[in-house]
């Protein structure tokens, strides 16, 4: 492998050194282009000014400017949880002065330099035939991968931290409303996933295996087979072992697939070229491997595979970057659909679906969680409502200058301006890992991951619907939902109509507790003191509501859950009593067998506690899963032989359940209320927080009261029993949602329908 050769470091701010000075770029649609320079050892390049046009359509763009590339990487280090020094800038000589770039930067423009002068040097034919194995595996490469041998005919580079004068902030904001155009417009995008390392080589080989798996046959596949000679044989392919999964897990969590900015650099590229160090990769070939990883949840399941995935934000748990390159193609090709497919989109929701994938994403300004995916709305000339799209553009304009509050209560606005209900709260976040200070608590931080998953994922299809409506049906009422002060710094209020439902008076342990502390007694006991409320009493078991209520009564997509996911979640108790009874004889062990040791009498007190709780619930509830103690012992001592086929068979159902689970629970906690009713809400919810419905909400609302009357937006909440209207009587002549408008105008203070009271909420 070629070394980096790295000239002696000048010192940037030594005044001798005749460093490159910005001049203002002439106006609007002028931007800059990077030109190598051969004939040199070191880097040489020439900046020219260019104008590439001010046209609204993204097609008309480029006549006026040299066909270029556009550099899509990362500006800190390359690879997950390494960060280089601010300082760490290397130079390069520019219209012959001296510029400084960061190390991942310079290694690219490095890599690009060498294959540019081997493509005008004697070794052109080989670079051709090696650029040619890039093609697509169909050879269809129309809107997928695109050979080197094109995208070294273009001698000029857009490099954003180079053609835009970053300490320019007025220059900054203008270039970055063109980047759109200016990744529509450049001949091919061109990734570079940074230098590569010893495993670089055996990534690719891996990829290149996977990718030839025919699309579907993944999905036949679960992450139990990544160890089954027999599932690869299946596949057609040779095993791979535990170092190969490791190198190409590691190449898919580079920090490149991480890069809020990508969902718009690949999603607008007419074609994409991959550089890893000198290795090329189609892009394909990447997307193929995303997308078998991700249908056999081969990913998840696997320990060398998730050593590279990195911890969330908020501490708990992690996110993979591995459904990355399937999710962008996916996107790349809505957006190179046919216009009639896109005419059936609304543009609003186009922005809210772009503003949840970028949630996932990391970026340096917090800003760009929203800036970045304004290029993507503004590209999309053939959608719905071209109103709303040039209100986009008018409130969305990158402007640095404004605070962070002010570009996210912007975006929601927008969003809220496009559905009109409150459907738009299903992205507020988990309250213990919001970021940004001072913004309302209705308001989504969208610096934050979107933490719970959401109950209502953003879809970019037309005709989306809904499996929920606790008032009946979602109506967009006139007048029904008001912001007021619509500035952060005045402390921006949100108004609607809603009826109190509830009120929570208990809960169980979040996802996290329950798996550290086996603390899953906290469950049956919440479950039990419902039961004793006899809300239930229309013949559904406490035991299924119990099941149901901690999947949302949603199991993988189909809803209601069917019935027999119930075994699945009695095995799934099983196999955590069995890891529970594990730890406490590992306590035991440490304790050198002794049994008055605290954490041995606290694990056993665990244990018996859940074998009396689930003992209890089987004496409540006729169409218990459960039995009595002795049942129970009996089960866990017939698991506890992994090599038995039951044992087997009971653990891939515990795992069925604890996907579902999993996705749903993860940042949520188990929760009853007064009357008795279970539900589901947001890890941070605690007693006395209160369960409202609305006539513009798909789903309860967890609010939680504060001063002058007001409350603050917990969250959204399933609670088992009220998902479809059943809270609200049936009332001839009358609906829930008459005499809102009366209340927002101030006509009335409360009206009465469907035997509850509603009221106008004021929510800070």
């Amino acid at each position: 492998m070629e070394s980096l050769r790295v000239p002696a470091l000048p010192d940037a701010t030594d005044p001798e050194l005749d460093m490159y000075q910005y001049q203002p770029l002439p106006g609007p649609g002028y931007i800059r282009l990077l030109k190598f320079l051969p004939g040199f050892d070191d880097i040489h390049c020439s900046l020219e000014t260019v104008h590439l046009g001010e046209a609204e359509d993204f097609e008309e763009l480029g006549d006026t400017c040299p066909p270029y590339n556009a550099l899509s990487y990362t500006w800190n280090d390359p690879r997950p949880g390494e960060t280089a020094a601010v300082e760490e800038c290397f130079p390069f000589a520019c219209n012959g002065k001296t510029m400084m770039v960061a190390a991942n930067l310079y290694a690219a423009m490095h890599q690009i330099r060498n294959i540019l002068a081997k493509s005008d040097g004697p070794d052109k034919k080989r670079t051709t035939e090696r650029a040619a194995r890039q093609l697509s595996p169909d050879g269809d490469d129309e809107h997928h991968g695109w050979p080197t041998e094109i995208w070294i005919r273009q001698k000029y580079f857009w490099i954003d931290a180079i053609c835009i004068n970053q300490k320019d902030l007025n220059e900054k904001s203008r270039q970055i409303r063109q980047m759109g155009a200016i990744y529509t417009t450049a001949n091919t995008v061109l990734v570079w996933l940074g230098k590569a390392d010893d495993s670089t080589e055996t990534a690719v080989d891996v990829m290149s295996q996977l990718s030839s798996v025919p699309r579907g046959l993944a999905e036949t596949f679960t992450g139990l087979d990544i160890w089954n000679p027999e599932a690869y044989a299946g596949l057609g392919m040779p095993m791979i072992g535990e170092s190969q999964w490791e190198a190409c897990t590691a190449l898919l969590h580079r920090r490149w697939f991480n890069r809020s900015w990508i969902l718009q650099e690949v999603t607008l590229a007419r074609y994409i070229a991959v550089l890893c160090g000198p290795y090329e990769i189609s892009w394909q070939a990447l997307v193929a491997t995303s997308h078998f990883l991700t249908g056999s949840a081969w990913w998840e399941f696997s320990g060398v595979l998730t050593k590279h995935i990195r911890p969330s934000s908020h501490g708990q748990g992690s996110t993979s970057y591995i459904p990355m390159a399937s999710n962008l193609e996916r996107g790349r090709g809505l957006l190179h659909a046919s216009k009639d497919r896109l005419s059936r989109l609304d543009i609003l929701p186009l922005f809210e679906a772009l503003l949840h994938l970028a949630r996932n994403k990391e970026a340096g300004d917090a800003r760009d969680k929203v800036y970045a995916v304004l290029g993507i709305v503004h590209n999309s000339s053939s959608v719905t409502n071209p109103s709303r799209k040039n209100r986009i553009a008018r409130i969305m304009v990158p402007d640095y200058k404004k605070s962070v509050q002010e570009v996210y209560l912007d975006a929601t606005m927008l969003v809220l301006d496009g559905t009109r209900d409150l459907r738009f709260l299903s992205a507020v976040e988990e309250r213990s890992i919001r970021q940004i200070a001072g913004l309302p608590s209705w308001v989504p931080d969208y610096s934050a991951l979107p933490w719970p998953r959401l109950f209502r994922v953003p879809l970019l299809s037309p005709g989306e619907t809904w499996k929920w409506c606790t008032a009946g049906l979602v109506h967009q009422i006139e007048g029904e939902i008001l912001v007021r002060n619509p500035l952060p710094a005045t402390g921006c209020l949100l108004t609607f109509a809603g009826a109190h439902i509830d009120t929570v008076a208990g809960f169980a342990d979040s996802q996290v507790e329950l798996a550290d502390n086996h603390t899953w007694v906290t469950l049956i006991l919440v479950a039990l003191e419902s039961a004793s409320s006899k809300i239930y009493s229309d013949g559904l078991g406490i035991t299924e509501v119990l099941w149901r209520t901690m999947l949302a009564n949603t199991f993988h997509d189909q809803y209601p859950a069917p019935p027999n996911v119930g075994i699945h979640f009695r095995n799934f108790i099983f196999w955590n009593l069995q890891i529970l009874r594990q730890a406490a004889k590992s306590a035991l062990r440490e304790a050198s067998m002794n049994i008055y040791d605290l954490k041995v009498q606290h694990l056993v007190q665990l244990f018996k506690a859940t074998l009396s709780a689930l003992e209890s619930l089987a004496e409540m509830d006729r169409e218990c899963i459960f039995s009595d103690q002795k049942e129970l012992i009996f089960v866990l001592n017939t698991i506890r032989d992994r090599r038995s086929e039951r044992s087997h068979q009971s653990f891939k159902s515990c795992f069925k359940y604890s996907q579902a689970w999993d996705l749903t629970y993860y940042g949520r906690r188990l929760f009853r209320t007064r009357t008795g009713y279970l539900g589901l809400g947001p890890q941070s919810l605690r007693v006395g927080d209160e369960v409202w419905i609305s006539c513009s909400s798909p789903t309860p609302l967890l609010l939680r009261p504060i001063a002058e009357g007001r409350h603050e937006f917990m969250g959204e909440a399933y609670v088992h029993g009220i998902m479809h209207g059943e809270a609200i009587k049936q009332e001839e002549g009358a609906e829930p949602w008459d005499g809102v408008t009366g209340i927002m105008q101030g006509k009335t203070k409360e009206y009465v329908r469907g035997g509850l009271t509603w009221k106008r909420l004021v929510i800070a």
